[in-house]
């Protein structure tokens, strides 16, 4: 039977062919003969005649010949081209802009051994075939350590990171910037500043950096709008949910974005090898868009969200033990504590510091309740059996923090673990400023459980001070912008995004000599972690706790 139709499939074939060759010639003007004008006849071709018409018209020819630009890449649509000015704007590898098309254009109307032999080489290595452009090395790397970093595995590929980034870091053009492909005369933004990535860019800041204050408002109005007047479509990506990757960045700040509340919400928004690329024709990325990253994603976020379950129960365990109800602490609290110490240092191997945040933070809560009254127990506090219960489960969390980092780590972190307990202590019992010490304690508590174990000489330099003061400073702020309303309204925004900035600066400075980079980011960490609290309302942090802690994530059948 199919021996029967062949001629007939052949001759549909050859008749297809025919049809599009000529109206790819008719349509970038080479041939205008009555033998074609019926292929014009068509409303639709009429109209996107008209447009490419009116185009090309705003093109200054001038400029096409002159200055590399996005044209070159799409020179095949283009006629009356004096190519000997345009293999000056010819790449190092022989293409024009990185363009199957436009150099199989430019080598049909010239001849260019060059442009031949990046086409020879590209159909090499893809046997026989060629995508739309080739190399793309620039972006397929960016946008892959993007999209592993979002979804919360970029952890396992650190090594992988810094080759990926040494690569760019080397053929990234100081004067001009990057394309997708290396070795470009021209660059774009579409492969490093697009609009999320801006806004995201922009709240990285320092202080003073007027040019990203003010792209951050840029990006921020310019998403706003789209998103309220449905116009969030990508230019190049038809990709699953790029109103919700909008929704989010404007609705959590970078401050407030910690770790696995972030990857929770884009592995619901990453749509994997799903995800059609939109070029001259429409294809797939698979360094960028694929379902091995996000299967492995989703496996690691399901076997630490596993293990917080598992670490959940224990630290109930915990709080009934010590008791910790007759200090007027709910359950509700110690979940929202441990919550932030699971979803800030979320990989499972570090059990130890997430538990030692979150246990910190209820210690910390049953100490000021007796001494300050925030959470009147009168008719006990003056007992022995409650100073007894209060100094019993210090001494239980302090020895079984030091005796499991040992165990594990073999550092002996008792002194000081006890040291920096005792300091913050005696600000507590004389009244003086414990609140305004409590992320510093939090922060040494996490380090030491870490085995980062910092001696006199970094502690008294003058960077380790900056740091740990200016953290202090925001963390207690934010305190009391929680309890008075908030931090939204202009007069807190600014003083708290400012104290926020400072502490930025100085947990990525690299000149920070001698203080470890783990170290520093707990700084920041616990500096986001604070902010958060006072950021979300009561309903968004219930949401967060929902989705992060008890609801695994579904894998594609």
């Amino acid at each position: 039977m199919n021996a029967l139709n062949f001629p007939f499939h052949l001759q549909a074939v050859k008749s297809k062919a025919l049809f599009l060759k000529r109206v790819i010639t008719s349509y970038t003007g080479e041939l205008q003969t009555e033998d074609t004008k019926y292929l014009l006849d068509g409303e639709n071709i009429q109209n996107i005649c008209a447009r490419r018409d009116m185009k090309l018209k705003r093109i200054p020819k001038d400029v096409v010949h002159t200055i590399p630009t996005t044209l070159l890449f799409s020179l095949e649509g283009f006629c009356d081209l004096d190519w000997k000015r345009l293999l000056k704007l010819q790449m190092q590898d022989g293409s024009f802009l990185t363009s199957i098309a436009s150099t199989a254009f430019a080598f049909m109307e010239t001849n260019d051994p060059n442009c031949l032999r990046y086409l020879q080489r590209v159909v090499k290595k893809y046997n026989g075939g060629a995508p739309h452009s080739y190399p793309v090395d620039m972006q397929a790397r960016l946008w892959a350590i993007d999209r592993l970093q979002r979804l919360g595995i970029s952890y396992y590929f650190e090594e992988e990171f810094k080759d990926m980034l040494d690569h760019v870091q080397r053929y990234w053009n100081q004067d001009i910037g990057i394309f997708s492909g290396r070795n470009s005369n021209f660059c774009d933004i579409d492969d490093t500043c697009m609009a999320i990535r801006l806004l995201r860019c922009s709240q990285v800041s320092f202080p003073g950096e007027k040019i990203l204050e003010d792209a951050n408002k840029f990006t921020h109005n310019f998403l706003q709008h789209c998103l309220s007047n449905n116009q969030s479509l990508d230019k190049w990506l038809i990709a699953k949910d790029i109103p919700g990757e909008i929704q989010y960045a404007l609705e959590v700040p970078w401050y407030a974005s910690l770790p696995r509340v972030e990857a929770r919400s884009y592995l619901e928004q990453y749509g994997g090898a799903n995800d059609i690329w939109i070029g001259k024709t429409l294809h797939r990325m698979p360094d960028i868009s694929n379902n091995v990253y996000l299967e492995a994603a989703k496996l690691d976020y399901n076997k630490c969200q596993n293990q917080h379950q598992f670490e959940w129960t224990n630290i109930q365990e915990w709080f009934t033990q010590c008791n910790f109800q007759h200090f007027g602490i709910s359950k509700k609290e110690l979940l929202e504590d441990y919550f932030l110490g699971a979803t800030s240092i979320f990989e499972i191997e570090r059990s130890r510091e997430r538990l030692a945040w979150a246990k910190s933070l209820i210690m910390c809560k049953m100490i000021t309740s007796y001494f300050t009254q925030e959470q009147p127990i009168t008719s006990t506090k003056n007992s022995n059996e409650t100073r007894q219960m209060l100094l019993n489960n210090l001494l239980k969390f302090l020895h079984q923090l030091s005796a499991e980092t040992y165990e594990t780590l073999g550092k002996d972190i008792h002194l000081q673990l006890h040291s920096v307990w005792g300091t913050w202590l005696m600000c507590v019992r004389e009244e003086k400023t414990a609140c305004q010490i409590e992320s510093e304690l939090l922060v040494r508590t996490i380090n030491l459980c870490g085995g980062h174990m910092v001696d006199d000489e970094i502690i008294s330099s003058i960077d380790y001070k900056n740091i740990s003061n200016v953290t202090n400073k925001v963390c207690f702020t934010l305190q009391n912008r929680k309890v008075s309303g908030g931090i939204n309204c202009k007069e807190n925004h600014n003083e708290v995004e400012l104290e926020m900035q400072e502490v930025v600066k100085l947990v990525l400075d690299n000149s920070s000599c001698g203080i470890n980079k783990d170290i520093k980011n707990t700084f920041l960490a616990v500096a986001k972690s604070f902010y958060y609290i006072a950021y979300v309302t009561e309903e968004l942090l219930n949401f967060h706790i929902s989705k992060v802690l008890f609801e695994p994530l579904e894998y594609d059948s």
